[in-house]
């Protein structure tokens, strides 16, 4: 009888660990999709409401409808590819700033650094690694009242990249135990599914750091 060889197995165990997790990647869009597509007609019934702020309501279901897009656009990319560069996966982020940027006129955004260019990742890890830079973003737009963000890039022993503001900044591990910090939560798990790490550092009245290691 035909046995596999060690490497073989190794490469077996590699193929249905990608295979599981693009299975639960694809879970977890049907069920963000699902939340986001509820908010929108919730708002959309609330517009009916002649005592309601309508201007505010419009904004929710713009934001909401962006998100959704972004999210779907950046899913169906990863699930269809295998492998991609670290340098794809930055001039995606750029990308998103550029939009962010058209959207929120009153906030200076800035974007710069080095990557690790050629080096390939899974294209399941670039997708955690945008998708906590992009939850990182708008943590900082939604609740730092900060005028500007910055993402830098940097790669030595292994890639950073780093969302600053300059906001009210919150304690960080109060805001961990309360139940309404999934984006922080959200942001662990994935990095946890990616392989890499992310520090959150905030300080009140002088603003909010979010360091991602990456090794490649």
């Amino acid at each position: 009888r035909y046995k596999r060889t060690q490497a073989e197995k190794s490469l077996v165990a590699v193929k249905d660990a990608e295979e599981k997790e693009r299975r639960r990647i694809a879970a977890e869009l049907h069920d963000n999709i699902g939340v986001q597509a509820n908010a929108i007609l919730h708002n959309s019934r609330l517009l009916n409401d002649e005592s309601l702020e309508r201007e505010q309501l419009v904004n929710n279901l713009q934001e909401t409808a962006r998100d959704m897009l972004g999210n779907l656009r950046e899913t169906v990319w990863a699930l269809k590819r295998t492998d991609v560069t670290c340098a794809e996966t930055w001039i995606r982020l750029i990308h998103f700033v550029s939009q962010v940027k058209r959207n929120f006129s009153d906030i200076q955004f800035s974007i710069s650094g080095d990557t690790p260019a050629e080096q390939k990742i899974t294209s399941i890890r670039a997708l955690h690694l945008m998708m906590v830079v992009k939850e990182s973003v708008h943590n900082a737009i939604r609740h730092s009242a900060s005028a500007t963000i910055s993402i830098k890039s940097s790669y030595q022993d292994e890639w950073k990249i780093i969302i600053r503001d300059q906001g009210q900044g919150f304690d960080v591990m109060a805001k961990e135990g309360q139940p309404d910090s999934n984006g922080l939560l959200n942001m662990k798990e994935r990095a946890a599914a990616g392989h890499f790490r992310v520090i959150v550092r905030s300080v009140m009245q002088q603003g909010t750091e979010v360091e991602i290691c990456f090794p490649v």
